[in-house]
């Protein structure tokens, strides 16, 4: 990868300008990601999609940017953004499709995860917030919506907790953690024979 770097710089400094320009600028960024140089490698795919952005290789090196960004640096955000472009400037590609129906899933479930872990250092807010994004990304995923019912009923926001876990239940009936989230929330409005059956039920789907 090392040798392939140096060799595709060369090009890109030698023929500034046309077809090869754009593909060994591209190829450099792939070559950086390759060595685990991950950092420069997000900003070269990120250089290369502003500066050819009327080429397809724009679209690949925002998908690429967006990729490293939440699987090599662990940020989610910034992924988001990238992800956000793509669709904005590409929006019927192929690539974009992909990244809708593979990759936003993917990103949901870290925006979850994060969801759950604030909710244990007790951040509620925050916690509902990344709830709030894992739906906008899979509104599909019935355990956010089982975490941000949970996040919303420590708020005593019970109105809208109940929504959110009953939408999760009603994605996914089978699933044990949904139905203990909503029982969660019986317990919090001291509903307790209600509890007891939701709980009864999540017991019998483990």
């Amino acid at each position: 990868y090392a040798d392939s770097e140096k060799a595709f710089k060369q090009l890109s400094e030698e023929f500034p300008q046309g077809n090869l320009a754009v593909d060994s600028s591209y190829w450099v960024a792939d070559s950086l990601n390759g060595q685990g140089k991950y950092e420069e490698a997000f900003k070269q795919f990120e250089q290369v999609a502003g500066k050819f952005k009327n080429n397809p290789i724009a679209a690949a090196s925002l998908f690429r940017a967006g990729y490293s960004c939440m699987y090599d640096l662990k940020d989610s955000d910034r992924a988001k953004m990238y992800f956000s472009q793509l669709n904005k400037q590409f929006g019927q590609s192929g690539i974009v499709k992909y990244a809708t129906e593979k990759v936003d899933s993917n990103v949901g479930s870290i925006y979850r995860d994060a969801g759950f872990k604030l909710i244990l250092e007790n951040k509620l807010n925050e916690a509902s917030s990344k709830f709030n994004e894992a739906i906008k990304l899979n509104p599909k995923d019935a355990r956010s919506y089982g975490g941000f019912g949970s996040a919303k009923a420590l708020l005593e926001e019970f109105k809208e907790a109940m929504a959110q876990a009953k939408k999760g239940v009603a994605l996914a009936a089978n699933d044990s953690y949904t139905s203990a989230a909503l029982g969660f929330i019986y317990i919090l409005q001291s509903d307790y024979d209600s509890a007891t059956v939701t709980y009864e039920k999540a017991v019998n789907l483990n």
